[in-house]
């Protein structure tokens, strides 16, 4: 129970959830005729197909790097995984990969709007998909700096300085 209000408050409260109400906002209330430069933007198929795969490629780094974040390879005592803390930071881990499963299925959705010819919804979805996957990685990565300064992993501690 403890580690899924974790969840939940890693989830709720983040900046990405800011992402999702600001994109909301977008889509919902500010006037068609701001997004006039979105038409032309967005018939350019390939750039909507690359941007919006770009999401899906940060998400893939995510699962790659938060399984070597929870698991690293060099801390064969397990002293991460014996951390008093530990749930918290796979609580964090999991609410990211939510994040990213929600960004990247938001970037394909407005990449099928585009060719569809619904360019603002897909040029809010897109734009708002890479800025919060970025957002998303950018907090993983503070994650692992964080985790490699307090375990010091990565760092031969046993050497002695020699004279």
């Amino acid at each position: 129970m403890k580690m899924f209000i974790e969840f939940l408050r890693f989830f709720f409260v983040s900046l990405e959830t800011i992402v999702l109400v600001l994109s909301l906002i977008c889509l919902f209330y500010m006037d068609p005729s701001r997004f006039s430069f979105a038409s032309d933007l967005m018939t350019n198929n390939e750039f909507v197909k690359y941007f919006s795969l770009l999401p899906v490629g940060v998400f893939i780094w995510m699962i790659v790097y938060l399984r070597k974040l929870l698991f690293p390879e060099k801390d064969s005592e397990e002293i991460m995984q014996s951390w008093p803390d530990y749930f918290k930071l796979k609580s964090c881990a999991i609410a990211a990969l939510v994040w990213g499963s929600i960004f990247s299925i938001m970037a394909i959705i407005g990449w099928v709007m585009s060719i569809n010819g619904i360019y603002k919804t897909a040029f809010v979805l897109l734009i708002s998909s890479i800025i919060g996957s970025l957002i998303d990685a950018f907090s993983i990565y503070l994650a692992e700096i964080s985790i490699n300064e307090r375990f010091c992993i990565g760092k031969d501690t046993n050497k002695t300085s020699q004279k």
